[in-house]
């Protein structure tokens, strides 16, 4: 597949070079080959670059031989989903009700062989947190951003909150002013990052300093950051075109390209980078590429057998 972009764009240059030749051979005319005209040489090259932007952006997208993915079953929802969680064998598909102004979170019991019939039957529970977003999941306890307050201006704050009963719950941090976006969370720190909307910055919290500061990009100009994950003292940033990793406050690792990635998940050492109508897989190491699946993905999960991936109202369950 490199060989053959490779090949395509040696000739996209060598003919669009051609074109300009001939152009300059308008101004000197002892240079002008008799036969040529611009305009069909000029076309030539635009068939070429279209077909080298196929190769650079379609030929990308196949999956590779040693790659393999199944697809097991896929859940349907009624309603808008914002959030896909996975601990302790349950699947948690956190939906919004725009008509009612709800946030519901379906709960699936996971069973050790998954297919249409064993992923049908779930319960749903109200998290009456109807502003809740960015959700995260540990130790039995969503983490999510809500809206707290609006005068004089909007204010967040970060709720932890039961799984089994929504009426447990805490604020871990609160006065917020930024709009997060998405939330990750360091549990062995009790860190907390978080993404602006406003902004392109990704800001640092700790609860137990009550302490906010805008992390380094570290000489990576970052433009409009979006999805946040932290796996094995690791932290993931979804940037516009590539997904940043950070480290000891060093960028270790990035993964690229990818178009508009918004949620990142990893699943036995394969980084899972969702971008809205497509997938894409790089090995978690080596940051190489290793397919990309054309498929809705705004929102990742995974256990260790299993990956979830969300459209606005379906979840793709993979082997």
């Amino acid at each position: 597949m490199l060989l053959l972009q490779t090949i395509f764009f040696v000739l996209f240059i060598f003919i669009l070079l051609f074109f300009l030749i001939i152009q300059f051979a308008n101004y000197y005319p002892k240079f002008r080959p008799s036969s040529l005209r611009p305009f069909p040489v000029f076309l030539f090259s635009m068939i070429f670059a279209s077909i080298f932007l196929f190769m650079v952006f379609s030929l990308n997208n196949a999956i590779a031989e040693d790659f393999h993915l199944t697809e097991l079953t896929t859940i349907i929802t009624q309603k808008v989903i914002i959030a896909v969680l996975y601990e302790n064998a349950q699947l948690h598909i956190i939906e919004h009700d725009n008509s009612n102004q709800e946030t519901l979170d379906m709960n699936y019991n996971v069973p050790s062989t998954i297919n249409s019939v064993s992923m049908q039957s779930s319960t749903t529970t109200n998290l009456v947190r109807p502003s809740a977003k960015a959700f995260l999941i540990h130790n039995g306890h969503f983490y999510f951003i809500e809206k707290t307050s609006v005068n004089p201006t909007d204010e967040y704050s970060i709720i932890k909150q039961s799984v089994t009963d929504p009426l447990i719950n805490e604020t871990i941090f609160e006065n917020i002013s930024v709009n997060g976006q998405s939330l990750a969370y360091d549990s062995i720190h009790n860190i907390f990052y978080v993404t602006s909307a406003e902004s392109n910055i990704i800001l640092k919290l700790n609860p137990k300093k009550n302490s906010i500061e805008p992390i380094s990009n570290f000489g990576h100009s970052i433009h409009e950051p979006k999805g946040l994950f932290f796996h094995d003292s690791v932290l993931y940033v979804c940037d516009k075109y590539r997904v940043l990793a950070f480290m000891n406050s060093h960028v270790v690792r990035i993964y690229e390209p990818v178009f508009i990635p918004n949620a990142i998940t990893v699943w036995n050492n394969i980084l899972v980078i969702c971008a809205i109508d497509r997938t894409y897989f790089f090995d978690k190491f080596s940051a190489k590429h290793l397919s990309t699946l054309i498929l809705s993905s705004l929102h990742v999960t995974s256990s260790k057998k299993n990956l979830y991936i969300a459209g606005q109202n379906q979840v793709g369950v993979y082997a």
